[in-house]
């Protein structure tokens, strides 16, 4: 039966159900450590809320490169996918609460800023891929998760209008964007995303330190 709150739930993928924010800032990294140049000193707050074109066309603007921004973001591509080949771990009770709201008829999204074939096949590795109704990218849209684009999509595919649709997130930035589409967002903790941890807490409609908090919480869901 389904519960009469939410008909759907929205879950980001760094950050959020893997601990993996720190793979991006390795590989984005590279590409000035590369070159033989410092990181900027602003470098990781300001790609966390960048599309993968906009992050690339940063690096190079910063690092003085010569590459095409399509090569960079298909160079970045290729490492992420030997990245998320290692043993990355899920977040504490991830899967127990995926499979609690599915207990409550509540279809599930995976919408990522990732690239849509590592999360793909992370889905698949961990052996979870069959949790989620659907996978949605922001490579599928023109903006970033700073806007509603990507999460207005991802209810479209499930069906379901933007009011009945709760997100998890960790970053600020997608926390206003799924805001923006008029969904009830739960902010989750990430270390990488600590420093606008107050700013989260602040827009976020509900924030929490680890999915437990909510696991078999019928009373929220009901």
């Amino acid at each position: 039966m389904k519960t009469g709150r939410f008909k759907s739930a929205i879950f980001d993928m760094d950050g959020t159900l893997i601990d993996s924010m720190g793979i991006w800032k390795d590989i984005a990294e590279e590409s000035f450590k590369e070159n033989g140049l410092d990181v900027p000193a602003e470098f990781e707050h300001k790609i966390f809320s960048m599309t993968f074109s906009q992050s690339a066309e940063y690096c190079i603007k910063m690092a003085d490169l010569d590459i095409d921004p399509d090569d960079l973001v298909a160079e970045w591509n290729y490492k992420a996918l030997e990245y998320y080949n290692t043993d990355i771990p899920l977040k504490p009770y991830a899967v127990e609460f995926i499979e609690y709201l599915r207990g409550l008829g509540m279809t599930i999204s995976l919408t990522t800023s990732n690239f849509y074939d590592v999360a793909k096949s992370l889905l698949e590795r961990k052996g979870i891929s069959e949790l989620f109704d659907s996978l949605t990218s922001t490579q599928e849209v023109t903006r970033s998760k700073l806007y509603p684009d990507v999460f207005l999509l991802s209810s479209e595919r499930l069906g379901t209008q933007p009011s009945g649709c709760i997100v998890f997130e960790d970053s600020y930035t997608s926390v206003i964007g799924a805001k923006r589409a008029g969904m009830y967002v739960v902010g989750v903790f990430d270390k990488y995303a600590a420093f606008a941890e107050d700013m989260i807490r602040y827009k976020s409609d509900r924030y929490i330190l680890s999915f437990s908090e909510l696991l078999n919480d019928d009373a929220f869901f009901a």
